[in-house]
């Protein structure tokens, strides 16, 4: 009995035809039907390897990309390796390959040292006065004085500012992306403020537009997601003041005794061409 494997070949006397079994049965082949017969057996053993090797193709696959980016270290000639990585942006993203190179049309910001990570746009560029300000406050921190000295002083007032900040080059600074890290109580967490539109109208009404401000802040919309690590209340508001009306998403979380905050702005007038690069940085923030 051949196997669905073996190919059909016989030697055919001219007019006549021959017998042979096909998974079980007897058939008969002629000289016409035989070359189709054998296109479907190999039809299917073609579709059967395929199925077989899929697997096996989607790891070598992965692989090829992961070693393709390899090849391209150190440049990114006419964006070849951004491509390669774009193939399988959730595999380059998880290795955060981003952080050298934009998937899918984002770098990664990803700071060890106060820990945390977002995307953010590849043609964004870093605020100067951000890393200035966060040198000049090392320095201060670390300074020269003998220890006597370092103990006369007054303690120092804590600085809520941003630790970085991004933005789109050549413009007036309304369009960006910032983080804050503000040291809290260790046993606080968001949950204690309520669910997150509850925590929403406390730091709108508290913080962004308290009383008095001459600015309004509206709730569009407030949402929860978790990790492994934290819980994260996801904000969607406007602010609206004499002088300006912004549309803000911001992501606020807690561990370790740290508040963090990242905000994402723009003129209210171009939220709709910013909205899904603004949910895909939000999504993107996470502590580490």
């Amino acid at each position: 009995m051949a196997s669905i494997s073996t190919p059909l070949s016989y030697p055919f006397p001219c007019g006549q035809g021959t017998k042979t079994k096909y998974n079980g049965r007897r058939i008969f082949l002629t000289r016409a039907n035989l070359e189709d017969a054998e296109g479907r057996v190999l039809q299917q053993d073609l579709e059967a390897a395929q199925a077989a090797l899929a697997p096996r193709f989607s790891r070598r696959f992965t692989i090829g990309i992961l070693s393709a980016a390899g090849l391209g270290i150190g440049a990114n000639f006419l964006g070849t390796t951004s491509f390669v990585l774009g193939l399988n942006p959730e595999v380059a993203r998880s290795l955060r390959l981003d952080v050298l190179y934009p998937v899918r049309g984002f770098f990664r910001c990803f700071d060890t040292d106060k820990g945390f990570e977002f995307i953010y746009p590849q043609d964004w560029f870093g605020d100067q006065k951000i890393l200035y300000r966060s040198i000049e406050k090392a320095e201060k921190e670390r300074p020269l004085d003998l220890p006597a000295l370092k103990e006369q002083r007054s303690p120092a007032k804590v600085l809520v500012e941003p630790v970085t900040a991004f933005g789109p080059p050549g413009t007036d600074g309304e369009v960006n992306v910032s983080v804050i890290v503000a040291p809290i109580l260790p046993s606080f967490s968001l949950e204690q403020l309520g669910d997150a539109r509850e925590a929403a109208k406390l730091i709108l009404d508290k913080f962004i537009a308290p009383p008095g401000s001459k600015k309004t802040a509206t709730l569009v919309d407030a949402s929860t997601r978790r990790d492994e690590k934290a819980v994260y209340y996801t904000l969607d508001y406007c602010v609206e003041a004499p002088t300006f009306f912004r549309h803000n998403v911001a992501v606020y979380t807690s561990l370790k005794g740290k508040l963090f905050s990242l905000n994402v702005q723009t003129p209210q007038a171009q939220w709709s061409h910013q909205r899904e690069e603004f949910i895909q940085i939000a999504n993107s923030f996470k502590v580490i």
